[in-house]
């Protein structure tokens, strides 16, 4: 059959026709005439990435479609791919949309020497796709290590995937380890985070206000007042009323300072705005959103009577 009658014909086939004939050519291991190869080709002209993913094509009639057409990897099922195989199709995919949807595979399976290596190549755009992937649950665990390894290269670079909402900030910090040294300063964290409603209570926003107290305290008190003034009260109500997520209660626990379990989150901040006061910081701005009782207040403004000791026990403890 002439090679241009055949392709013609096949040509006008319908997604049907050309879906029963790809399943029909899965079948076939080797092209068996001249004729099966055109036909092949041809078909792998025709096929869309719908009539693809529906067809139960062979591997190697798969790939020559999407290494053909390589604009189908932006919306073609990942999933059927092999991780060897999205690794390749990574090095002659046309767009960043189709990496990412590749890297999508890579990082639903565990990490390989050519997939780590894939990864930090792309560590910004995986980094986004392995937040997705965080939430939905389909990250495998195996690459939390990497991406503490990348943090150096995500941040200050990857911080716009991190502030597009708290869910993701929180499950971007905890891949990274929640880095707190060299990590952009509190204030443009908060600058990009936005303005928190006041009865924002999830999880997610616990966690990510368990960092950025973190980030304040590292910044200096004196520097991130405005910051204090709208984060401090509503994490002290979460931890008050038992509603922190186990990643904030983590943070705050190994961060804050303490000198027993019996010191508490609220001890623990009351003490150091307690230390700021005597360093002649106005935390009245902080302090005034925090509906203390009369007991506590007098702990933060009292006159400093551990000076009056001997022995200052307090400054033993708390040398800052």
């Amino acid at each position: 059959m002439d090679a241009d009658l055949l392709s013609s014909a096949i040509a006008n086939f319908d997604k049907d026709d050309l879906i029963a004939m790809s399943e029909t050519f899965s079948e076939i291991e080797q092209p068996e005439s001249r004729e099966v190869e055109i036909a092949a080709e041809a078909l792998v002209d025709m096929l869309e990435v719908d009539a693809v993913e529906a067809a139960k094509l062979c591997e190697p009639i798969m790939l020559k479609v999407l290494k053909r057409r390589p604009g189908l990897l932006e919306t073609f099922d990942v999933r059927l791919l092999t991780q060897p195989d999205a690794i390749d199709l990574i090095g002659i995919a046309s767009s960043q949309k189709a990496i990412s949807n590749l890297l999508r595979r890579i990082l639903s399976l565990p990490p390989s020497t050519e997939a780590s290596t894939t990864v930090s190549q792309h560590a910004i755009l995986a980094f986004d796709r392995a937040i997705d992937l965080s939430i939905s649950g389909e990250l495998n665990e195996e690459w939390g290590e990497m991406f503490k390894r990348l943090v150096d290269d995500i941040l200050p670079h990857g911080l716009a995937t991190l502030v597009s909402g708290s869910d993701r900030t929180a499950h971007g910090l905890s891949l990274l380890g929640f880095p707190i040294y060299g990590s952009p300063s509190a204030a443009i964290w908060s600058e990009g985070l936005g303005d928190a409603a006041v009865d924002d209570r999830s999880w997610a926003r616990s966690t990510v206000d368990a960092y950025l107290l973190l980030l304040c305290l590292r910044d200096g008190i004196a520097q991130t007042i405005p910051i204090l003034t709208k984060t401090l009260p509503r994490i002290r109500y979460m931890a008050i009323h038992d509603m922190l997520s186990p990643e904030a209660r983590e943070l705050l626990n190994r961060r804050l300072p303490s000198i027993g379990d019996s010191w508490d989150f609220n001890k623990r901040i009351l003490k150091i705005l307690r230390k700021a006061n005597r360093d002649a910081i106005d935390v009245r701005p902080i302090v005034s959103q925090l509906s203390l009782t009369e007991e506590e207040l007098n702990y933060v403004f009292g006159d400093n009577d551990e000076e009056s000791h001997s022995f200052p026990l307090m400054r033993f403890f708390w040398p800052w």
